[in-house]
């Protein structure tokens, strides 16, 4: 286990004592997801008997690290996002091609 992979792992679990300091030793982020994202992870969370909080900081922990199987997951992200990109919708995609052949030097006008 990695540097950042490790720390995410010795932090997790701090006593009720230690939490004030541990606390203010931390950074806070704030991220907004989709109400089902929000209801489904909480649910896993719960099932897996593990904080949504613990679960992130790993994962970003383990992208810190260089794992192979959390860089494949933003490979694929990266790789969905630039799909979504592609597509054009048709209005777009004329008006696009009707400003591009008025300012061609072709025209007579």
């Amino acid at each position: 286990m990695k540097k950042y992979t490790r720390d995410a792992i010795k932090h997790t679990n701090v006593l009720k004592d230690q939490r004030k300091e541990e606390y203010l030793s931390r950074k806070s982020m704030h991220i907004r997801v989709l109400p089902d994202t929000y209801k489904e992870i909480r649910m896993l969370a719960i099932e897996e008997n593990v904080t949504v909080q613990g679960c992130v900081e790993y994962f970003m922990c383990l992208l810190i690290d260089n794992d192979a199987r959390a860089k494949e997951l933003i490979f694929e992200y990266k790789e969905a996002l630039k799909r979504k990109r592609v597509f054009m919708c048709d209005s777009d995609a004329k008006s696009i091609m009707d400003a591009i052949e008025a300012m061609s030097p072709l025209n007579d006008d």
